[in-house]
């Protein structure tokens, strides 16, 4: 896994959509390429098989990292960014 292959799935502004972006890790985010994991958030997560779950509803800062020259962590990408914004809509009376 090279550092340049990574991209970073993202909260957009609009909280309903995710954004990927590629280079310099999000602020808050790390990446130990040697061990295979990033943090944010106090969390450690596996690059390209862990996304961060968001508890109280909470819509910001980096969901995912992955390397885009690998097949699983793509397919992982799409999971993750449609389940970071799947569920009730916080604009919801409920």
């Amino acid at each position: 896994m090279k550092r340049e292959n990574l991209v970073f799935l993202a909260y957009s502004s609009n909280t309903c959509y995710t954004q990927l972006s590629e280079g310099d890790e999000p602020k808050g985010c790390s990446v130990d390429l040697e061990k295979g994991v990033w943090t944010f958030g106090g969390g450690v997560f596996q690059i390209g098989m862990e996304m961060r779950h968001c508890d109280w509803g909470c819509y910001w800062g980096v969901i995912g990292v992955y390397d885009r020259s690998n097949l699983e962590h793509l397919k992982n990408l799409l999971y993750h960014s449609r389940e970071a914004v799947r569920g009730p809509s916080r604009l919801d009376d409920d």
